[in-house]
């Protein structure tokens, strides 16, 4: 698959958010070593596109058994399901501090959230966490569910970045690579079912940064020229969208430019008759 075919299937995901399941499937059914290098243009990241062929290959079974580590701190992802991310950080923080050699993983799922609850409140990094299918913490035990929020973690940093003051070639890659590792968290099976809050938090991270993947240059293009339509003016195009798919009133509560709302209609429409 080219990397435009790719970007379609990424768009039809954050326009409608019912194509993940049919992304999968064309991750799953991919061939390895051609998909992997356009992954990674996709992504603007170089080996993500290899690990998320893996990832689709290898996911867990969504009635498998949730992991040793969410029981472990099963304290701390209550905090972050009830939105309490600086109590969440202090659990983390000292979970990490005192459990490293108690803990079924050596720390290291402890480690990646208290990195997740730093880049969530918009702190800087302490730990690199790296990423695959198999996360080692300090000692040599690996933990697959702080491979897999790690993910998460990069998405958030990235998706960050594509809010600051940048050339648009710096945003366009800070939104592919939110885009891709949400996805690859999503993919992950080290990513149980449980995890409601960060699943969501996922998606709508991969549905926020997916859609400007079509034609980013387009949509910086109708920003720019705002002045030229209200944003209050109707657009029948827009609304009749919006008025079927609730994805979609999701993606256009993200701006109030008009000829934003345009484009982003025009990209639902070439997907739709791709």
């Amino acid at each position: 698959m080219k990397v435009s075919t790719w970007k379609d299937s990424l768009v039809a995901v954050g326009v409608d958010g019912h194509g993940l399941n049919a992304l999968m499937d064309k991750l799953r059914s991919a061939d390895a070593e051609a998909a992997a290098g356009t992954l990674d243009v996709v992504f603007h990241d170089s080996g993500l596109g290899e690990s998320l062929l893996e990832y689709a290959s290898a996911r867990a079974p969504e009635d498998a058994p949730p992991p040793l580590e969410l029981k472990a701190l099963s304290r701390g992802l209550t905090l972050i399901d009830t939105g309490k991310w600086k109590d969440a950080l202090e659990y983390f923080k000292e979970a990490a501090a005192s459990q490293k050699a108690a803990t079924v993983d050596g720390g290291a799922s402890a480690s990646a959230l208290l990195e997740l609850c730093r880049a969530h409140l918009r702190l800087p990094q302490l730990v690199r966490v790296p990423l695959g299918l198999d996360t080692p913490a300090g000692d040599g035990i690996g933990s697959v569910f702080a491979a897999a929020i790690t993910h998460l973690t990069r998405a958030l940093e990235a998706d960050r970045m594509a809010s600051k003051p940048a050339a648009m070639s710096g945003k366009a890659a800070s939104h592919a690579q939110a885009a891709g590792h949400a996805l690859a968290f999503l993919l992950h099976p080290g990513t149980s079912q449980q995890l409601t809050a960060l699943r969501g938090m996922a998606l709508s991270l991969l549905l926020r940064n997916a859609t400007l993947l079509g034609d980013f240059r387009a949509l910086a293009a109708a920003a720019a020229a705002d002045g030229q339509k209200s944003a209050s003016q109707p657009n029948a195009a827009w609304e009749r969208r919006a008025e079927k798919s609730a994805a979609f009133r999701k993606v256009l509560h993200l701006t109030g430019l008009a000829p934003v709302k345009q484009a982003l209609a025009d990209i639902a429409d070439k997907v739709r008759t791709a």
